[in-house]
């Protein structure tokens, strides 16, 4: 080995200034050496080791104020946002946007979220409209359901009329031979009498406070008794009051046989029947009625239309007037009741200049008929001076009825 190897102690590594490490190299304890390092030592010791505080204070005038640290942090945040958008750019990657776009995106959402709450509110005050408007369709179809329902059962019951009461319906020339029957009276004589008698159902009746459905089936009862029968067979004295009371029956509303007798006896005091006449009488009425005790009249039928031409009362009131008086005729045992409304609803509205053609076209209804309808009944009242006269030729009619 060397001196230098030989006489070496140890190994320094010692520090410069510019913090590089020098190169390792021995040292010997001979004089040059010593005094180097006693150099060293001095220029160590001469230089002042920082303390905590004299650190801590120039940390502090090093550090920044708090109130630009956000700007800072803003500044730093935007330059690594920049960097990294390079970045991206540079590799063709998905860009990112920076958080002020960000903001502008949120105002935006929030935006569509609250467009979207007012159209589905919208939405449904529409549906809420479309479900309303539809009730209304679906009421307006029920309604006309209804009616066409109404109007089905009066063709139903208008037919079921024509086929009960076809047996019931007969044309003029059959008519004419069926009063050809009785020759003792003629053909005035006879309208007289029919006349007479309807009279006395009508008052006999509101003396026991009967209803006018209750009368009319009364004078229906008695035209049928002699389709069948004649008057010089069967005194009408005994079957007009027989066809009331058995009218009372049939339209449940019973009445005892002594007060309807009490009643003819109020109009006729020569009266000679008894109640028990009155029974008897009713047995064979029934016969003669082919036991058929249902009665179909005018009044439903008319009501029903007169609601479709929208008729005033005072209009109604007249045509059940007109209804009432064509009991006195035959037209109930030639045409149906229906037909017999048409006509009495027409004659009112000719009376007070209304024309009729508009809803009788609407009608399935032979205009002929309700022509001879109508015709019939203005004979009728045309006669009304000479039916006026019935008291004083009725005793001359029942004089031959009792030869």
């Amino acid at each position: 080995m060397t001196e230098e190897t030989s006489e070496t102690v140890g190994i320094l590594k010692i520090k410069n200034e510019n913090n590089n490490f020098l190169s390792s190299r021995r040292l010997s304890w001979n004089t040059k050496n010593l005094q180097e390092l006693d150099k060293f030592q001095q220029e160590s010791v001469n230089k002042k080791i920082p303390t905590i505080k004299e650190t801590e204070n120039e940390n502090q005038q090093e550090s920044i104020p708090p109130k630009d640290l956000e700007k800072h942090k803003k500044e730093l945040r935007d330059q690594f946002i920049e960097k990294r958008h390079q970045y991206q750019r540079r590799h063709k990657t998905i860009k990112i946007q920076s958080p002020i776009k960000s903001n502008k995106q949120t105002k935006e959402s929030e935006k569509e979220e609250v467009e979207k709450e007012v159209e589905k509110e919208v939405e449904k005050e529409v549906e809420k409209e479309e479900e309303k408007e539809e009730e209304k369709e679906e009421e307006k179809e029920e309604e006309k359901e209804e009616e066409k329902e109404e109007e089905n059962e009066n063709e139903k019951e208008n037919e079921k009329e024509k086929q009960k009461n076809n047996k019931w319906l007969y044309s003029a020339k059959e008519l004419e031979n069926i009063q050809k029957k009785d020759q003792n009276l003629t053909k005035e004589e006879m309208d007289h009498l029919y006349f007479y008698f309807n009279e006395l159902i009508s008052v006999v009746g509101k003396e026991i406070n009967t209803r006018q459905k209750v009368i009319s089936t009364a004078k229906i009862f008695f035209r049928r008794f002699y389709v069948r029968n004649t008057p010089t067979s069967y005194d009408p004295w005994i079957v007009a009051p027989t066809c009331l009371y058995l009218s009372c029956k049939t339209e449940e509303m019973r009445i005892k046989a002594r007060i309807l007798r009490n009643a003819v006896f109020a109009f006729a005091c020569d009266w000679p029947y008894t109640c028990d006449d009155i029974f008897k009488c009713e047995k064979y009425l029934i016969k003669s009625l082919d036991f058929s005790l249902i009665v179909f009249h005018p009044y439903r039928p008319l009501l029903h239309y007169s609601k479709e031409i929208s008729f005033p009362t005072e209009y109604i009131q007249t045509a059940t007037a007109v209804a009432n008086d064509c009991y006195h005729t035959d037209l109930y045992l030639q045409f149906p009741p229906y037909l017999i409304a048409i006509a009495c609803l027409y004659i009112t509205c000719v009376k007070n200049r209304i024309d009729p053609l508009k809803w009788i076209a609407d009608l399935s209804v032979s205009i002929d008929e309700v022509a001879f309808i109508t015709s019939k009944i203005l004979k009728f009242y045309k006669k009304s001076e000479e039916f006026s006269k019935t008291n004083q030729i009725i005793d001359k009619i029942l004089e031959k009825l009792s030869k």
